[in-house]
């Protein structure tokens, strides 16, 4: 099986991260992508936004009809801090045999290789870029050291160009803190859960 994994935040979820796990899925012939919720990342706050079971049912509720995308709960009940190497050996373990291909913005190429552990990261799964308005950042030897010329290669082969996605989750929560509609940028299920829950109002 080809297994995709798309971690994120999701604060909230949107549009945007469905199109991606959607389009890496079909230019990779992928059987289904896990959208998986950070808990509690490394390098963010939470101040007054949804907690990781909140992100977590909003993941749900925005793939429940969406064929090959499934909401993955494996950082959410795991406990400390949601380190994507420790996500990927544990996906490793549970799907023996299968090819695992985690996703990631082209945004995220610069951070990348300060993540923990990037040799093992790259070992245990096939990284897949996708294009973001405005970052073209390519896979450079100097900035991953250790790295072979041949694995350089794949992450540049693997990467899948889409339509521009306009949706930012930051950008989301001001419209719903200044009483924008967001129709268009989150899932019908999302938004209402949003307001039923009354999230990013004060933030």
């Amino acid at each position: 099986m080809r297994l995709g994994v798309l971690g994120g935040t999701f604060n909230p979820i949107h549009n945007g991260h469905l199109a991606m796990a959607d389009a890496v899925r079909r230019a990779h012939g992928l059987d289904r992508v896990l959208l998986v919720p950070s808990a509690r990342p490394p390098h963010k706050t939470f101040t007054l936004l949804a907690s990781p079971e909140d992100r977590l049912e909003m993941v749900r509720l925005a793939v429940k009809f969406h064929e090959g995308l499934e909401a993955c709960a494996i950082e959410v009940e795991r406990p400390g801090t949601s380190f994507t190497v420790d996500t990927l050996e544990e996906l490793w373990r549970q799907h023996p045999g299968d090819e695992i291909f985690f996703i990631i913005g082209a945004d995220s190429v610069p951070e990348l290789s300060g993540w923990r552990n990037v040799p093992r990261i790259l070992e245990l799964a096939r990284v897949v870029v996708v294009n973001r308005p405005g970052h073209t950042a390519k896979f450079r030897a100097e900035d991953f050291p250790g790295i072979s010329p041949e694995t350089l290669a794949r992450l540049e082969a693997d990467r899948v160009t889409m339509p521009a996605c306009l949706q930012e989750s930051r950008r989301i929560r001001e419209s719903i803190r200044r009483g924008e509609s967001i129709a268009g940028d989150v899932p019908a299920a999302v938004a209402s859960y949003l307001k039923l829950q009354g999230f990013y109002t004060s933030c």
